[in-house]
């Protein structure tokens, strides 16, 4: 019998919700704790509403000189500068 499994987290000034629906609640509940966990990871890297992510050093330092960010964030900050040239 299949089951809603509802979960929530805050994160980049907004709030995710899911409802996920499956036969194996467990097997439902750690997809949806997984996507939370990614959604956090990219917090981490790409919120301007948290002063410690990667964006946010970029906004800040990279006026003073180069800033390093992991491989993930390079690639999507090149990717985002060639849709903004097209």
């Amino acid at each position: 019998m299949s089951r809603v499994v509802r979960l929530a987290v805050r994160a980049m000034g907004t709030r995710f919700e899911f409802a996920l629906v499956g036969e194996d609640d467990a097997l439902v509940r750690a997809a949806g704790e997984d996507a939370i966990a990614e959604i956090l990871d990219w917090h981490r890297r790409l919120s301007v509403f948290d002063g410690g992510s990667a964006v946010s050093r970029v906004n800040s330092r990279a006026a003073l000189g180069p800033v390093g960010v992991d491989l993930d964030t390079a690639e999507l900050l090149l990717a985002c500068q060639r849709l903004w040239r097209e």
